[in-house]
């Protein structure tokens, strides 16, 4: 349909929910990048008669709670400014809701795949593997043992999957089922909780790492917490030299955020304590960045786990750190086969169409396979 949809009608917190909001945020930044036509044009959803006006009014806080941003109800006079042959009593505008052209992506998709075995073979690198490897010094043999090791624990992964099927008392575990919550009511975790849960999970590193972690989500100000209109998904931290990092995120008082929050706090504490090592000892490759970052992550859930008593409250600290990890592990392994598989094809001059498609669908099952089929 060339729609890019805001993520108005899924249930809050689903993994439609933030695919939607996510993948818009990713296919707007991808299009300006490469100069491909995006049109913001919008979109309302309209009530004809009074029996909707519930239920537009609970698409409303569907969209709030998933973030959709600029969404507001208008009255019947409203609607004809926005759309003057549109007749109802009420709507719901989505300022957001977009249009692309798939065509246009699907050939800038292929440029960039051209342009990626193009250069590697220039440069007399074995593959475009090698090539996006090289600028953190990585050597193959590493790459492919780490893929290796995943694949090695794949049943740890088919059991927890098999175990939240259980759960959750489904027949198939379907992709949207992976992220449902476990727990009828998950626990709240308010801002001023995770930096001492933070805080408590730093411990072990020292008393610099804490204090320096504490005053980056207090006194000084790091963080830009709360959601806010405008303000767009997703979360980093960023920072040069002689600056205080900058950490942008949306606090919603979920583990999620908290967790997510002790990550980009990893690369901020990281940014500070290796700044006065110079410019050129300062900055580090993408690998030793993202240990510093999980490694947080890491250490805040496993004391908060092990201060834990309640054994719902566990299921939920469970889950959602399972939940961290198929984003850190298993999604960035579903990328490596798509992008593998459609450059090989590629190098090897096949069509890539058939292949792109078929590429997308064995990444997204290869860590569910035996309860998604």
């Amino acid at each position: 349909s060339e729609v890019i949809h805001a993520g108005l009608h899924y249930p809050p917190g689903s993994l439609k929910a933030r695919l939607c909001r996510q993948g818009s945020q990713l296919l707007r930044e991808y299009c300006r990048e490469h100069a491909l036509p995006y049109q913001e044009c919008g979109k309302v959803v309209v009530a004809t008669e009074e029996s909707e006006l519930a239920p537009l009014a609970a698409i409303e806080q569907r969209a709030i709670a998933n973030g959709v941003p600029g969404v507001t109800l208008v009255d019947a006079a409203g609607l004809r400014e926005l759309e003057p042959h549109v007749r109802g009593i009420a709507a719901l505008h989505s300022p957001h809701t977009a249009i692309v052209d798939y065509g246009a992506v699907a050939h800038s998709l292929a440029a960039g795949i051209k342009q990626d075995v193009l250069v590697a073979r220039v440069r007399r690198y074995s593959s475009s593997l090698e090539a996006a490897l090289s600028p953190n010094n990585i050597p193959l043999a590493v790459f492919h043992n780490l893929i290796a090791v995943f694949k090695k624990n794949l049943p740890t992964w088919h059991r927890y999957f098999e175990a939240r099927r259980k759960l959750l008392g489904v027949e198939t575990l379907h992709p949207w089922d992976i992220v449902a919550p476990l727990t009828s009511a998950p626990p709240e975790v308010p801002y001023a909780k995770s930096v001492e849960w933070i805080c408590e999970g730093m411990a072990p590193l020292g008393a610099e790492y804490v204090e320096v972690a504490r005053a980056g989500m207090t006194s000084e100000r790091w963080v830009d917490i709360y959601p806010n209109g405008g303000k767009r998904q997703g979360a980093f931290s960023s920072g040069l030299k002689g600056t205080k990092p900058f950490i942008m995120m949306s606090y919603n008082d979920t583990l999620f955020a908290m967790s997510t929050l002790a990550h980009e706090l990893g690369h901020g504490v990281h940014q500070v304590l290796a700044g006065p090592n110079g410019a050129l000892m300062a900055p580090t490759p993408l690998t030793l960045a993202e240990t510093a970052s999980v490694f947080g992550e890491m250490l805040t859930f496993k004391a908060i786990l092990k201060g834990t008593t309640d054994p719902v409250q566990k299921k939920a600290l469970i889950a959602s750190k399972v939940e961290d990890m198929i984003n850190t592990v298993v999604r960035q392994i579903a990328f490596y086969s798509f992008e593998r598989k459609i450059h090989t094809a590629r190098r090897n001059g096949e069509r890539l169409s058939r292949l792109i498609d078929e590429a997308r669908r064995d990444g997204r099952t290869v860590s569910t396979e035996p309860c998604s089929r």
